[in-house]
């Protein structure tokens, strides 16, 4: 008895989900995909671009990091470190600032302090911008930071010389001008002092939670520490402290940042929020990761230093940069916090992310390249287009099997819902694992014609076949296509994909018309 059936996949909004195989994944996951976002009820999209945000920085050579600097004026500056130099940006240009040069290889951290911004790379001795120039006098005992952070009026830093070491600063007024700025020494007057974890510990990152507390990322753990007592500018802190876990460590400082209420942090294998938890009364660490941790755990140990984490609150997104062989961050891991489901974007070379709001309230996402042909930083998901080259853009069902994974099924034809299309949409659909491609061209773009292309879809012309039509726009609006043969298979899977100039795709639902048949077998899986 042959059984006429349709199925729908209403929703297509799960995300990447790279921790099970294409046929257990959830119906409205995806295994993979490359620059589309969520949108509505159950839609995916094209992703926005970028655009140049300022001219050339330095040619031939990638960014290290990017920061934001608040003068006295409460105006913000961008300053960017490529090269070992520092850099402001200035309209389209971007001025040098002297004083003091960095490592040209190694990460370069900094952290604000009243008007000055403190900067660490492990190889130069602690020194600050203070809206001019690079200061380096009026700091004595220092460590040799390789990560720093402002906390409770003080500076807190690591010191590469001991690497199990947290240490913090003299206590500083507002702006930051007194005369134990930046001072560490220990000796009288006791303006500072040190805390160390053991032999074999390594400091990794400092992160602030909340208001009352600082995290101390280590390779293998993390702690939290917070000050029991506050003296004033001539006397060092107590500090308690709270040990979080004891095997759960850090990628790098740059890859942490606060998440709302909580600390998101990428670890070697995963990536985790760590804050409070209803009926606890300490901290636990929770696992977002886990539909995209054979990723995560695929980035060699040496590439994890150049991991980068931004969380945009104007967004609600976790932003994290990685490298999948190159040498500078190539692909981001998109965590949307709305719909709680990752993504995966290329072409976006990001090595440093800034989020700022201007005076006027508008909110800027720039990204540092790292890519020494490509020296310039970006504003991020403001255009259709990559700086002028197209997005390249892709999305895969899972595998349906119409949970019958040993019945033949007879696949009739498919129908497709769009939210919007403008360009040229591939659609190729897997019958057993056979292809079957369409295209399907409206709108005019600058790699394809205008209107209606000649083979809108499948090999006949408009006109010519009663299976499919075309209207002169598509929004809000579906088409269909008979499966010519081979149709035959136990399962079926989608592909939609584009790489035009401007041109973007919106695919909302997916339907499947078939005939079921559950007394014929497939005999090429008979076991004899």
């Amino acid at each position: 008895m042959i059984n006429r059936k349709m199925a729908e996949i209403d929703s297509l909004i799960g995300g990447l989900d790279t921790f099970v195989s294409e046929t257990e994944i959830d119906d409205s996951s995806t295994p993979d995909c490359e620059n589309v976002i969520p949108v509505g009820k159950g839609g995916i999209r094209t992703r926005l671009g970028r655009t140049a945000w300022g001219g050339e920085i330095t040619n031939g050579y990638g960014g290290q990091d990017k920061f934001i600097y608040i003068n006295s004026s409460n105006v913000i500056e961008e300053l960017v470190v490529i090269n070992g130099v520092l850099k402001k940006k200035n309209g389209t240009s971007w001025d040098i600032i002297t004083g003091a040069t960095f490592s040209t290889t190694n990460r370069v951290y900094a952290a604000q302090a009243g008007t000055r911004l403190y900067f660490a790379d492990g190889v130069t001795a602690l020194c600050y911008y203070d809206g001019a120039n690079i200061v380096t006098t009026g700091i004595n005992s220092a460590p040799l930071p390789s990560i720093i952070i402002f906390y409770n009026r003080r500076l807190y830093c690591n010191d590469v010389a001991h690497p199990d070491r947290y240490y913090f600063g003299g206590a500083m007024t507002s702006e930051g001008l007194v005369a134990n700025t930046g001072d560490f020494r220990s000796t009288t007057p006791a303006f500072a002092g040190y805390a160390g974890f053991g032999l074999g510990k390594v400091v990794i990152g400092l992160a602030k939670l909340g208001s009352s507390s600082l995290i101390v990322g280590l390779k293998d753990g993390s702690h939290r520490i917070a000050p029991t007592s506050d003296s004033g500018t001539t006397t060092a802190l107590a500090h308690s402290e709270e040990m979080i876990s004891n095997s759960i460590g850090f990628a790098n400082h740059g890859a942490m940042d606060s998440i709302e209420n909580d600390l998101g942090f990428l670890s070697w294998s995963d990536f985790y929020l760590l804050g409070e938890v209803a009926s606890y009364t300490s901290l636990r660490t929770r696992i977002i990761s886990t539909k995209v941790s054979n990723i995560i755990s695929g980035i060699s140990a040496a590439n994890l230093t150049k991991t980068v984490v931004l969380y945009s609150p104007s967004q609600k997104k976790i932003y994290l940069a990685y490298t999948d062989g190159t040498t500078y961050n190539n692909k981001v891991l998109v965590y949307d916090t709305y719909y709680k489901s990752w993504w995966r974007y290329s072409n976006w070379n990001i090595a440093s992310l800034t989020e700022h709001t201007d005076l006027t309230n508008a909110t800027y996402l720039i990204a540092l390249s790292g890519n020494s042909a490509d020296s310039y930083c970006y504003q991020l998901n403001n255009t259709s287009n990559d700086a002028g080259s197209a997005i390249t853009w892709y999305w895969k069902s899972k595998i349906f099997d119409m949970k019958g994974f040993d019945i033949l099924k007879k696949f009739k034809r498919w129908a497709t819902q769009f939210g919007g299309l403008y360009g040229t949409l591939t659609i190729t659909i897997y019958i057993g694992g056979l292809a079957n491609t369409s295209t399907l061209q409206l709108g005019s773009s600058a790699t394809g014609s205008a209107g209606l292309g000649c083979l809108p879809l499948g090999q006949f012309v408009l006109g010519q076949d009663d299976n499919a039509f075309v209207a002169a726009s598509l929004i809000n609006d579906w088409r269909w296509k008979k499966l010519a043969r081979p149709n035959e298979a136990v399962n079926i899977q989608f592909k939609f994909s584009g790489s035009g100039i401007s041109e973007a795709g919106q695919i909302e639902k997916i339907k499947i018309y078939y005939n079921e048949n559950p007394l014929k077998k497939d005999r090429t899986k008979r076991i004899t």
